[in-house]
């Protein structure tokens, strides 16, 4: 494998007690909530691919399912019923909004409206660690701690802690909901999220009827079991069973807790009906640079990321490939919107970490496919290809790192690549 050539950055600026974003206040610990307090944000389950488990993971016995839609409470029934099945344990992940938090000296506040994207996840606690600790070596304090949480709790990730370290009693406000720090658990217990919550009264922050399972099998032979598994996966779609002890994949895209740990944490407002949001403007400030790179010419992005677009545009160059990228038709980069028109799911173009290239308005997504040659320059520099996406957009590289390298096969059809990009009147 060639060499990987990605410039790592990492911010060390978050919120470390209170929310430290666009119009934050402070106000006595008494004080009202906001006035006009954003409505929950809907629960945002993306094929990030990277909800995996630590190398340290070795005991055998677990499995994951992933859907798109919910279980209903038949199929859960049906697949607890099943003879190679010793228990299962229901999850759901959810984007939700802060709004704001509670510590010990004072509420501290967004108002106008913004809220901060946090990621959660909703277990049954009892069943969810019992199950981890038969299948993963984990901490006996860590298991008794998410086993005692209940409704009005939540818990911290170790990654969690490390964004907003609240101490044990804190409040944070998520979707007009309060839920108080009960401590901090070890990232095994929910990969990629920054906290744990109660299924019970989950769906009043923001979350959808479970659409992830987790399964303790009780025999040898777990082909067997995926087999009965697969007929609870759609026909079409996405739908994934994943061996628990073998889940670390290379992510499809930074998770939120990763995205926010290496490129900033902002508070933003959605537009009603609009895909464009508010952003915090100190987040801009202090992170988003435009200056120019080759072909594309003037580009604004993150900081942190220039240097692997320089250097994967320069390969594209020494290449010869650059009759595959056209300027009149660049995307952007830092473009602060939501991915779909309904506002829930934020891009990371809003972060300033993707680009797109070739945008050819009459088909979104399913412009030219780029030469392998080009994908390949730009993962040796951290971006991964979109066509390889759920819903393949092969106008889109975004940054992940190293794991850029390690390709996923097209999950769709896709056109023969052009020689060069058309001439467009």
């Amino acid at each position: 494998m060639p060499k990987v050539t990605v410039r790592t950055v990492v911010v060390t600026t978050l919120a470390v007690t209170a929310l430290t974003a666009v119009a934050l206040t402070s106000a006595p610990e008494d004080a009202a909530p906001p006035s006009a307090a954003p409505p929950a944000p809907a629960p945002t389950t993306v094929d990030t691919g990277d909800d995996v488990l630590p190398d340290t993971i070795t005991k055998p016995g677990g499995l994951v399912v992933r859907r798109r839609e919910p279980f209903t409470p038949g199929e859960l029934s049906a697949i607890a019923a099943l003879n190679d099945v010793e228990a299962i344990a229901p999850t759901e992940s959810a984007t939700l909004g802060l709004t704001a938090t509670v510590p010990s000296r004072g509420r501290q506040r967004l108002s106008d409206g913004f809220h901060i994207p946090l990621s959660a996840l909703a277990v049954d606690p009892p069943a969810y660690a019992t199950i981890l600790a038969s299948i993963a070596n984990v901490e006996q304090s860590d298991v008794e701690r998410l086993t005692r949480l209940v409704a009005d709790q939540a818990l911290q990730t170790a990654t969690g802690h490390a964004l907003r370290p609240l101490e044990i009693g804190d409040t944070i406000i998520v979707g007009g909901s309060e839920r108080t720090i009960a401590g901090v658990v070890d990232d095994v217990f929910a990969p990629s999220h920054e906290i744990v919550v109660h299924a019970d009264g989950a769906q009043e922050l923001g979350f959808a009827s479970p659409s992830r399972l987790l399964v303790q099998h009780r025999s040898a032979d777990v082909e067997r079991l995926r087999a009965h598994l697969t007929q609870f996966l759609p026909d079409e779609g996405f739908g994934r069973i994943d061996n628990h002890t073998a889940q670390r994949r290379a992510p499809l895209v930074l998770g939120l807790a990763e995205l926010k740990h290496r490129f900033g944490e902002f508070a933003y407002r959605p537009r009603p009906g609009q895909r464009t949001i508010d952003i915090d403007p100190q987040f801009v400030d202090d992170h988003i640079v435009t200056t120019e790179v080759p072909v594309l010419g003037r580009v604004t992005c993150h900081r942190g990321i220039i240097d692997d677009l320089r250097a994967a545009l320069a390969e594209v160059v020494d290449a010869e490939l650059t009759a595959h990228l056209r300027p009149d038709r660049y995307g952007g980069c830092f473009v602060p919107r939501m991915i779909d028109p309904d506002g829930h799911r934020l891009s990371h173009h809003a972060w300033g970490i993707a680009i797109d290239i070739n945008v050819d308005l009459s088909a979104p997504g399913l412009g030219p496919v780029p030469p392998e040659e080009m994908i390949a320059a730009f993962a040796r520099h951290g971006f991964r290809w979109g066509g390889t996406f759920s819903t393949p957009d092969n106008h889109h590289f975004e940054w992940v790192g190293a794991a850029a390298q390690v390709r996923r096969a097209r999950r769709a059809a896709e056109p023969a690549p052009a020689t060069s990009l058309p001439t467009v009147p």
